[in-house]
């Protein structure tokens, strides 16, 4: 087993993090000036009434992401530090929350990993809090490091009856560890189907016209696989799909 540690400061930019906003009420970006010591990412509210739940995320895979090794696989993951601060607060509602911060699967559909609760907070605030969680571990299907997956930050922002009422949160210095070794450590079980076609179908080193129409015919199927330039046979059972996909080696 290794650990690798990941920080994004920003420090001189969003370092590929966006926002996604719930309505045009609400704005978020990169700020190059209020930072825990410089840079940070927040969202703002503005109105009367409002309750926007907005979050910031980064895309890509367990390697591109960590900068580990595409044969490798993570068992588990934990958010060592961040912090956060709400720096306007304007006729605020005390429903607001900040810091849910969680890994998800490569469309958002399926949560991964919590790594933190959300929070409340009800005032601004002139100094950083810290922020951190517990190790959480990976389900099998995840753990390749070819997985797509999404890292995300999530913030409720709600106000008051005012039409001046505003609310802002930053985030900064968020440090994820993630825990990882070969593959050769995870049993071979139950595989997610749709990760199984999207990251494995390209190391399929055969021709496989017609492979998706024999699916609804054949209970199983076997499909040749070249890995570090051995073939092996990968048995398809698809007797639970689209579910599931059982996958055992001959």
């Amino acid at each position: 087993m290794a650990t690798t540690i990941k920080t994004w400061g920003f420090l001189s930019g969003a370092e590929s993090w966006s926002w996604t906003l719930a309505s045009a009420d609400s704005t978020g970006t990169w700020d190059s000036v209020v930072g825990n010591p410089l840079g940070s990412q927040y969202d703002r509210v503005f109105g009367r009434n409002k309750s926007d739940l907005n979050y910031c995320e980064i895309t890509g895979t367990w390697a591109s992401l960590f900068g580990i090794p595409t044969n490798l696989g993570v068992s588990s993951i934990q958010l060592i530090g961040g912090s956060t601060r709400c720096t306007i607060w304007n006729v605020g509602s005390t429903a607001s929350t900040r810091g849910l911060v969680q890994v998800l699967n490569y469309d958002g559909s399926s949560v991964i990993a919590t790594l933190r609760p959300a929070s409340a907070f009800s005032a601004a605030s002139g100094s950083w809090v810290e922020v951190f969680g517990t190790s959480q571990p990976i389900a099998d299907v995840y753990k390749p490091a070819t997985t797509s997956i999404r890292l995300r930050w999530t913030d409720v922002l709600a106000t008051g009856n005012n039409t001046s009422a505003e609310a802002r949160n930053h985030f900064d210095q968020l440090s994820i560890e993630i825990v990882h070794d070969y593959l050769e450590g995870i049993p071979l079980g139950a595989i997610d189907a749709g990760w199984f076609w999207r990251r494995s179908k390209p190391t399929i080193q055969t021709a496989t016209a017609g492979l998706f129409d024999r699916i609804e015919s054949e209970q199983t199927i076997q499909v040749p696989v070249v890995i570090e330039g051995k073939t092996i046979l990968i048995a398809l059972d698809f007797s639970n799909w689209p579910q599931v996909v059982n996958i055992g080696v001959r």
